[in-house]
């Protein structure tokens, strides 16, 4: 399937997907792809309390409110009639100032569609219309999901790192493009 989409509303019968920047809204959809996303790319080590545990501290309001307050940053949401697909958040300079992306997810059942090419496209346009160069990308170490898209989009892992969420290890893996 060839995917296309519109920044502007469409009225015709092909069901484009529509990029734009997300509103308070749409954090209940994003929380229910984050969920879902996150189920099928750490289901075999996390279970779906944990799981609902981790979307419930990264991705309550009071999160996502904190993002998108900010005019320098952004949510974008991937949309096909009505319905979030999936979303990406960037922000031109995360708190050590790297210009970055994060919180990034298709729901499950749309990946391999070419959303996610969608959302990465307009993050690296955002960011360039920012006056950034480059970016910073991470995932979990057993995301080979995310591995993947990340390494196809370009993306030279630069280290990684443990980090320990509720006495558990996980390895990190930071990925960086040059714009």
């Amino acid at each position: 399937m060839v995917l296309s989409y519109r920044e502007d509303e469409h009225t015709d019968d092909i069901p484009y997907i529509q990029l734009r920047k997300a509103t308070q809204t749409d954090f209940p959809a994003i929380r229910e792809v984050a969920f879902l996303s996150r189920q099928k790319a750490w289901g075999h080590y996390m279970d779906d309390n944990e799981i609902e545990s981790e979307v419930a501290k990264y991705y309550n309001d009071d999160v996502l409110n904190g993002i998108i307050s900010n005019p320098a940053n952004a949510i974008f949401v991937a949309e096909r009639e009505g319905r979030i697909l999936g979303y990406c958040s960037v922000l031109p300079k995360d708190r050590r100032g790297r210009p970055r992306i994060l919180q990034f997810y298709v729901c499950p059942k749309e990946q391999r569609q070419g959303i996610g090419e969608l959302l990465f496209e307009k993050s690296c346009d955002f960011l360039r219309q920012s006056g950034v160069n480059d970016l910073f990308v991470s995932t979990m170490g057993a995301n080979m999901i995310g591995r993947n898209f990340f390494i196809k989009k370009g993306c030279d892992l630069v280290y990684d790192y443990t980090s320990i969420w509720d006495g558990r290890q996980h390895e990190i893996l930071v990925f960086h493009k040059e714009l």
